[in-house]
């Protein structure tokens, strides 16, 4: 027959009972029950005081208990929750101070413990972050200064349909400007797209976009149509550079809410999808706070730009310089030498001071200097 186990309850019993007869020293009995002498004198008299139930476990420290006020806005904010799944606690407490102004509202912590215990949020991994010292001429202080340009992964709605979304956004602010779905990744979408925007808000002092098409090509300077043309309307175009810190980690965070709250799920069709990632924007700038800007969201910080997007004509040269006309299918050495200038689609002329294009046949990529970009004309 195998011995009986003993819990702790029974254990605390025994030592006061013994202790209660008398029979063995207090000493004795803390190293047959492997306890201090002070944990036993304390058995001992919970037992004298109240018994056998002294001796039960109690909770240490202030009663945990969940008053009613606790409950009334934990249920407020679970019951936004719902409508906001994408909100965190800082947000919701934002919220809370927007309806209930003349209350006295639970802390920040508070709010994000109750969303941990509901399991409505998780904890997530701290990542680094890229380094200041950006070597760029334009640096964001104001709204305008510099415009982000990044596309949306491709998704598929319930029934098969593909869809790209390019989003644009101002850094400093962090106005959404547009989220337009685009059939393909082509210079002519973006530049619609661009022209549209330019005339509403007018011309941002600077771009920044990612290494990708059709923002990015493959020669030393890396310029395409778009950012050639970005260059002729005088904008400044800034690509990312981790190892300089320059960057698009606040568009890419703009992207994880986008998904949260329009792609999760996903529409039934396209034209539902649409309506979803049309209306977003407003509720974006306007109803959603922002943790940089103090909690307000971005379109009281907006103001469009003053500088108007101008009329390109046909570039004059200077009658000193030459001029040559360069088409890419024309196997010529310029034509060389212009696609590692840049890749664009059409004819295009490339014009510089003598001597530099009287020996075509010499002619490297290594001539160019960057200040030639801007004698390279688009027809």
């Amino acid at each position: 027959m195998p011995w009986k186990k003993q819990n702790e309850a029974q254990q605390r019993l025994d030592l006061a009972l013994q202790m209660v007869q008398g029979r063995k020293s207090v000493t004795e009995l803390s190293k047959q029950f492997g306890v201090s002498r002070k944990t036993a004198y304390r058995c001992w008299a919970l037992f004298k005081r109240a018994g056998k139930a002294g001796l039960d476990l109690r909770q240490r420290g202030r009663p945990k208990r969940s008053s009613k006020l606790q409950q009334k806005w934990c249920g407020r904010v679970m019951m936004f929750r719902k409508a906001r799944p994408s909100w965190g606690a800082r947000k919701l407490r934002w919220w809370l101070a927007q309806n209930y102004p003349n209350e006295a509202l639970p802390a920040r912590r508070t709010i994000q413990r109750w969303l941990l215990v509901c399991g409505c949020v998780r904890p997530r991994r701290r990542r680094l972050r890229a380094g200041s010292g950006l070597n760029i001429k334009v640096q964001i202080a104001q709204p305008n200064d510099v415009w982000t340009f990044d596309y949306k992964g491709d998704f598929s709605t319930e029934d098969g349909v593909r869809v790209t979304v390019l989003t644009v956004r101002d850094q400093a602010s962090r106005f959404v400007l547009a989220t337009h779905r685009v059939d393909k990744l082509s210079a002519e979408a973006v530049r619609a797209l661009c022209t549209r925007l330019f005339r509403k808000y007018g011309l941002p002092r600077a771009v920044r976009t990612d290494q990708g098409v059709p923002f990015c090509g493959s020669g030393p300077y890396g310029l395409t149509n778009v950012s050639l043309w970005w260059m002729r309307l005088g904008i400044e175009v800034q690509f990312v550079q981790r190892t300089k810190g320059i960057d698009n980690n606040s568009h890419e965070q703009m992207h994880r809410v986008f998904k949260a709250e329009v792609l999760k799920p996903v529409s039934t069709n396209l034209a539902a999808q649409l309506r979803r990632i049309q209306r977003w924007p407003h509720r974006y700038n306007h109803a959603r706070p922002h943790d940089s800007l103090s909690d307000q969201p971005p379109a009281l910080f907006y103001k469009k730009s003053q500088r108007k997007m101008p009329t390109l004509h046909t570039a004059v040269y200077p009658k000193h310089w030459i001029t040559r006309r360069v088409r890419l299918t024309a196997g010529s050495n310029l034509a060389a030498v212009l696609t590692t200038l840049a890749e664009p689609s059409k004819a295009s002329s490339l014009a510089s001071n003598p001597p530099l294009l009287k020996s075509p046949s010499t002619l490297k990529s290594s001539h160019l200097v960057p200040s030639i970009l801007l004698n390279v004309d688009q027809s």
